[in-house]
């Protein structure tokens, strides 16, 4: 068993060496909650180049995630890519008990449903004192998939990445992926927004990140963190968070610059909850959750963002 690392605080997000250096997970489950078997029984199923699948994010334990497994479940989708942060903290001693929290809410719907987790910052995270880093670990033993990793499905490949920014060996692997395109239709899934509302480049890192995507053709990348929705298109590729699937609902920065893009979210001067989409422009007193449904049908991929009391905020053609 691996020793505990004694630490003041967490480890850089940046350096994924420090996560890995513990191994041994505090979280225990009979059989990880592994979507592949239920993707292989599916693709047995599924033979044409038409199909369903929601995106979600941030549910925190939220009991809005309770509302939302029920209309995925009415929609039909095929299976789900989350967008990080299905529990509070992830790691170390609270990492046993949150993981078994998530199980009970969500058990049965990861075990009937592919559900493709995206690992973020507060599913790896503990308190960090006098804790084991073992964040990465607990996330592989309750999902049975690595940090990083890339599925396919008819026509469509998905390379879903770690938290935060890919590391050297991380980059390497999706330059390799991006490479080797298989598929007509490619998206990419993580935790960190590489184009946060109103930004123009962001950081370099993640602005290098961008540029690889364009230069591949990359349909679309899907995150969350943000507890907000965002929609933006840049150099051919659309950035979308999906962050409101049970979290609290984050501020909207600079809300005046973003008339061409969708968004919604808190107002920065007050309370009130701001949606603005081609669709509706509203204001609200009281906070919304929602999720995105995406139907690929060959070559074409439509995407609607539906809230739990089920309107349809935005709906468009990626």
């Amino acid at each position: 068993m691996d020793e505990p690392i004694t630490i003041d605080g967490p480890p850089d997000p940046l350096d994924k060496d420090q996560w890995r250096r513990s191994r041994t997970p505090s979280v225990s489950v009979d059989t990880p909650f592994d979507p592949r078997p239920l993707m292989d029984a599916l693709s047995g199923r599924v033979t044409a180049d038409r199909f369903r699948f929601a995106v979600l994010g941030d549910t925190h334990h939220g009991a809005a995630f309770d509302r939302i497994i029920e209309q995925v479940r009415r929609e039909k989708a095929d299976f789900v890519l989350t967008c990080g942060d299905l529990v509070d903290l992830g790691g170390g001693r609270e990492g046993a008990v949150n993981y078994a929290r998530l199980a009970q809410q969500a058990g049965a719907f990861f075990r009937s449903m592919p559900v493709w987790p995206v690992m973020g910052n507060h599913d790896v995270d503990s308190r960090w004192t006098n804790d084991v880093w073992n964040g990465f670990a607990n996330f592989t033993a309750f999902f049975g998939v690595e940090p990083y990793y890339a599925f396919t499905f008819r026509n469509a490949t998905f390379l879903v990445l770690s938290w935060m920014l890919p590391d050297e060996a991380e980059m390497a692997w999706l330059a390799d992926q991006l490479a080797a395109r298989r598929s007509e239709h490619l998206f990419v899934a993580a935790h960190y927004p590489l184009l946060r509302p109103g930004e123009v480049d962001g950081s370099p890192p993640a602005l290098e990140l961008r540029r690889r995507l364009a230069a591949h053709g990359v349909a679309c990348h899907f995150s969350g963190h943000a507890h907000i929705y965002h929609r933006t298109r840049r150099d051919g590729v659309t950035y979308l968070i999906s962050g409101g699937a049970g979290g609290d609902i984050h501020r909207i920065p600079n809300p005046e610059d973003l008339e061409e893009d969708a968004y919604y979210g808190r107002d920065p001067a007050d309370e009130r909850y701001l949606l603005h989409t081609d669709r509706v422009d509203r204001i609200e007193r009281t906070p919304s959750f929602f999720y995105v449904i995406i139907d690929v049908s060959g070559s074409r991929i439509t995407c609607r963002v539906i809230s739990t009391d089920g309107r349809t905020w935005d709906a468009f053609v990626l």
